[in-house]
C-alpha cells in the first residue's frame, strides 16, 4: 500500500495530496495510483483521479469551503490493486489569506436614500 498520505496544501477549493510509494511492489512496477475522497458527514468514497507512477502527488479540486473530506490512495500494478492508505483525520478546507471576509451585503435600498418630505 502507498504510505504517509498527507495534505500538503489546503485552499478554499482544493487540496494537494502527497504520499510515498509502497515499500514493496511485489516485483512488478506500480502503474498508477487511484485517489478517492468522501465527505466526512455522508457518502462513500468516490474516485477523484488516477495518477501515473512514479508521480506521488495529486491536486483535488472543486471542493467546498468549510466541508471536511477524507482521502485514500491505492497503488495498481499488473498483479492488481493494493490496500488503501487512508487519512486518519479529515481535511477541512480553509479560506485563503486575503480572501474577502465572506460577509454578504444586502442588495436593495440604501438607508441614506430615504426621501425627505
Amino acid at each position: 500500500a502507498p504510505r504517509n498520505l498527507q495534505a500538503t496544501d489546503i485552499t478554499s477549493s482544493s487540496v494537494t495530496l502527497q504520499w510515498q510509494a509502497p515499500t514493496s511492489d511485489g516485483g512488478l512496477p506500480i502503474k498508477h495510483y487511484t485517489v478517492e475522497r468522501r465527505d466526512r458527514k455522508y457518502g462513500s468514497f468516490t474516485k477523484e483521479a488516477t495518477v501515473n507512477a512514479p508521480t506521488t502527488r495529486c491536486v483535488v479540486e472543486r471542493l467546498q469551503l468549510e466541508k471536511e473530506y477524507y482521502f485514500k490512495v491505492t497503488a495498481t500494478n499488473e498483479e492488481g490493486t493494493s490496500p488503501a492508505v487512508e487519512m486518519s483525520e479529515p481535511v477541512k478546507l480553509v479560506k485563503e489569506p486575503g480572501m474577502w471576509g465572506g460577509k454578504k451585503t444586502k442588495s436593495g435600498g440604501n438607508e441614506n436614500e430615504k426621501k425627505n418630505k
